[in-house]
Formats: C-alpha cells, structure tokens, sequence
C-alpha cells in the first residue's frame, strides 16, 4: 500500500447488516481513504427487479453516520458508465465475493481507465447467513 491508497466498493446496502459491515471494514483495510459507491434506486430495480426498501439517500445518509471517514457517493445514473470510477480515480476497487457480475463487467473496462485500478476480491463473512437476500432484501 502507498501512503495514499484510495479504495472504492459498489453496493446497494439497503438494510445495513453485519455482512456490510464486515466488507466495508475490509475493504477500508486496503487503502488509506475507502469511497463507498451507493447504488442508484433506479439500477437496484435494473438488477434486482424490484425497489430496495430504502431510498438511496437514505441509504448514503445511513452510511455516512456509520463509516464517518469514507466517502460516499451515489453510483452512476446509467449501468457501467463509470463516472464515479473516472471522478474519484480509485487505486484500488473491492469487489464482495458475490459481485460477479460486476467483477466482469470491471475486469473487460478496467484497462480503458485513465488509471487503472487493481481490483481485489474480499472474503465473505457468514454470506450463507448473512446475504442480503436471505435477509429479506
């Protein structure tokens, strides 16, 4: 790690619970400053088919009174255009071990970024108890 490694995850974080936590304290471990990208109501209802139980301000509010020393952001507007990765220009980008999609996704684009991030792959913490969507979400 350099003296100032940036760290960006992506999530929906609707219903914050212990797996989050555990991922976001994760990924803070990797770098010097972690940005927590928010997902936008409208891509949660793109990939989930449905709306998360809480809007996406309140779901940035809520992290924000959690994890006080991230950044969080609200993610693009539009599915993979990113925005948030070309603004904040992340080192680093922690994936969760059921973000697959988007490990693909990050792994065809990764190189055409101005400046390519290492992408890392985070373990899970109790993801057959804790996944959001045996949660209910």
């Amino acid at each position: 790690m350099t003296a100032d490694t940036k760290v960006m995850v992506f999530g929906t974080f609707d219903r914050l619970h212990d797996g989050h936590r555990f991922f976001l304290r994760e990924a803070e471990k990797l770098g010097t400053t972690l940005v927590i990208v928010v997902a936008r109501d409208t891509m949660v209802t793109l990939h989930k088919k449905r709306l998360p139980k809480k809007n996406e301000q309140d779901r940035v509010v809520e992290l924000s009174k959690e994890f006080t020393n991230a950044s969080v952001v609200l993610g693009d507007a539009n599915e993979y255009a990113w925005q948030v990765v070309e603004k904040h220009q992340p080192d680093v980008i922690a994936l969760g071990y059921d973000q697959q999609k988007l490990l693909e996704a990050l792994e065809a684009k990764r190189l055409e970024f101005s400046k390519p991030p290492v992408l890392a792959i985070l373990p899970d913490h109790q993801g057959e108890r804790l996944h959001s969507s045996l949660l209910g979400d």
